[in-house]
């Protein structure tokens, strides 16, 4: 059974297509780490999954019962609540719990033996979630993310934005969530926090989606990579490195094919001059014959994209430019016929 199913979902805004085709499924368990260029709609997708976003045609499924938490997704607080009392709302299943056998334990107590079965099933419960451990997983969590005595008795609106995404992350390790879905988590992280929570997700029973641009990263904690690419996606098996390797196993077949077909267009299209220069009917329908596989060859040929991975550039002796360090006037940037920005003026 798949935790979340996506079929031919597509989405775009002011009429510029940001996802189409786009197909998978994810199972339980699985900790999938979602690549591609910047702005390719990585982010898009983890709306379009959490429920934000919904899909212009196709359609995305979450199965039910699923409990989620979203990174970016942070919940609006009462004033007055400190980061402590934002962090034990999530046990508040346990609480519940804890209400429950309270008063069951006051009916007890009165001679209600008809209390005793169900105290022992609330109990059992209670201690599955944990329950006689709370602050010790609460100490646990904050000590790996760097959550310290002074933040947790800060008022949870006076945080900034990068630590209230931190304390939203302690806050659904806490909950225990089915499914997380991170948006560069690392990014608000110290060095010792990322390895922390890199061994907390090698463990982590439930299933994970990660949009991040540290590979190391990626490399520690995923077991599947979705590329985003070209408005669709494409699944590979294993962590980022086994991504590149097959990526690169494709890229060098794809040229190696394109390579084979150039040569075999050449031979046909110098066959059809040939054979169009002799007057003869029959020698021309051959050529014309040649002329339509040459196209269904230039039709199947491999759509191979390269990224530019590195930068060569030399410098000249330096000279002082002056007083203006960078002067930028409209600036304007697209990739294909989608516009980045445009009209950019910067001093």
């Amino acid at each position: 059974m798949s935790v979340i199913s996506v079929v031919n979902a597509k989405k775009e805004f002011n009429d510029i297509v940001i996802l189409q085709n786009v197909s998978f499924d994810i199972h339980p368990g699985q900790r999938v780490g979602i690549v591609g260029r910047n702005g390719s709609g990585k982010t898009t997708l983890l709306k379009l999954i959490s429920g934000r976003y919904e899909c212009d045609e196709g359609m995305v499924h979450v199965a039910a019962g699923v409990m989620m938490g979203v990174l970016d997704q942070i919940p609006n607080y009462p004033a007055g609540m400190t980061v402590e009392d934002v962090l034990r709302t999530s046990f508040y299943r346990t609480e519940e719990l804890k209400r429950r056998m309270d008063e069951l334990e006051k009916r007890m107590a009165a001679g209600d033996r008809s209390a005793v079965k169900e105290y022992g099933e609330v109990s059992s419960a209670f201690e599955a979630l944990g329950g006689y451990t709370v602050d010790v997983e609460l100490n646990r969590v904050c000590n790996g993310l760097k959550i310290g005595r002074d933040m947790l008795s800060t008022l949870f609106n006076h945080l900034s934005g990068g630590e209230r995404t931190r304390i939203n992350l302690a806050r659904m390790i806490l909950m225990q969530v089915d499914l997380m879905l991170l948006d560069e988590p690392t990014n608000h992280l110290d060095f010792q926090s990322v390895e922390w929570l890199e061994e907390y997700l090698k463990s982590y029973k439930g299933t994970v989606l990660i949009v991040s641009h540290d590979r190391y990263f990626l490399d520690q904690t995923v077991n599947r990579i979705i590329e985003i690419e070209n408005l669709t996606a494409k699944v590979y098996e294993g962590n980022y490195s086994a991504y590149v390797a097959q990526k690169e196993h494709a890229l060098k077949t794809a040229l190696a094919k394109i390579r084979q077909d150039e040569r075999k267009i050449a031979q046909l299209e110098e066959t059809a001059r040939r054979l169009h220069s002799m007057d003869m009917e029959k020698l021309h329908r051959r050529a014309f014959a040649m002329e339509k596989r040459i196209e269904r060859i230039k039709s199947e040929m491999p759509v191979v994209v390269r990224e530019n991975r590195n930068l060569k550039a030399r410098f000249q002796q330096t000279i002082r430019s002056g007083d203006d360090v960078l002067s930028v006037k409209r600036l304007k940037k697209s990739f294909g016929e989608r516009l980045l920005f445009s009209d950019v003026d910067l001093e």
